[in-house]
């Protein structure tokens, strides 16, 4: 009976490690902007929740005050996805490079997601973003205005709904340089550009 009950308390205390170590993995994957750095660069570790500059497998979350720049000193900026929900400017500078990878994972569903309703996105640089599940880009109530190139390309598995770039209601597009939208299973519910903005 003894042994029966030690058995027991390993076989729990191995699950519960196991969850524990899921659960810390899953909240390990998100990092927060927190501007403790010099509250503008990107590549600045300092800037971050945990003090790394993020990485391809991250999702990154702006949602502290700050005007967060990707300037071209540095290599390419890379997220898993990136959630701006601030009233920032947030800028790709000229030859600079913004990659996003959302690896069509169940964590977000969009690839870029600016909601940030008094702050404005630049893009002067590259920003390449690939296999959001849902949309691309998704833009609200505020400016999004490039002028450098924008790469999109996902896909769906089934025949989810896809939109490559989204301007939702008091979003506002100005785009000079050039977007290029790239789903490889288009279906009758999708869309390269989805604007009820202007």
């Amino acid at each position: 009976m003894k042994n029966c009950f030690s058995r027991l308390s390993i076989y729990f205390l191995s699950v519960l490690l196991c969850v524990i170590w899921f659960q810390a993995g899953l909240f390990a994957q998100i990092t927060h902007w927190d501007g403790g750095g010099d509250n503008v660069s990107w590549h600045d570790p300092l800037n971050w929740d945990f003090n790394n500059v993020p990485s391809k497998n991250l999702h990154v979350v702006i949602n502290a005050a700050g005007n967060v720049i990707i300037d071209n000193s540095m290599d390419t900026a890379f997220a898993a996805s990136l959630d701006i929900q601030t009233a920032n400017k947030f800028i790709i500078d000229p030859g600079a490079v913004l990659y996003i990878d959302a690896q069509n994972t169940a964590i977000v569903a969009d690839g870029m997601r600016i909601d940030g309703s008094l702050g404005s996105t630049t893009n002067n640089g590259t920003l390449i973003v690939k296999n959001a599940k849902e949309h691309g880009i998704w833009v609200g109530s505020t400016l999004f205005q490039n002028t450098g190139t924008i790469h999109i390309n996902s896909y769906s598995n089934d025949d989810n709904f896809f939109q490559g770039f989204h301007c939702n209601f008091g979003c506002n597009i100005l785009n000079e340089g050039a977007i290029n939208i790239r789903n490889t299973n288009f279906s009758q519910s999708s869309d390269g550009l989805y604007n009820v903005g202007s």
